[in-house]
């Protein structure tokens, strides 16, 4: 998979984030709020859809620029919740639901990768 993934992004100029398919697609959850608050600051005036894929656990490929957004939220240290981190309901899991979003707004688009029989 990763011989194919560096082969998109260096055949294709405009993948910003690949990451792999969620076959649930959990969407939100707690997370609402605080992600509106974020999309909001880095500029996104889309729609926020009930169900979309994103990187479940912040794994993924990415190009810089696609998180571009996110980073000029210039969070800092205390923007972050301590540990233990709760299970949900936190700034860094609407980063994480946020990353497909951010990537749209800086001009690129995502793909999932998806091998087929597994699945958890």
């Amino acid at each position: 998979m990763m011989d194919r993934i560096i082969a998109a992004f260096g055949n294709d100029s405009s993948l910003g984030l690949v990451f792999p398919a969620d076959p649930h697609l959990v969407g939100w959850d707690e997370n609402f709020d605080i992600s509106t608050e974020l999309a909001a600051r880095f500029g996104w005036n889309g729609e926020l859809t009930e169900h979309f894929d994103f990187p479940l656990g912040n794994m993924f490929w990415v190009r810089r620029a696609a998180l571009q957004p996110l980073l000029d939220l210039h969070l800092r240290w205390s923007d972050y919740p301590d540990e233990p981190v709760p299970y949900d309901g936190t700034v860094l899991h609407a980063l994480e639901r946020l990353s497909p979003f951010a990537c749209k707004l800086a001009g690129f688009h995502f793909a999932v990768t998806h091998i087929a029989g597994l699945s958890w």
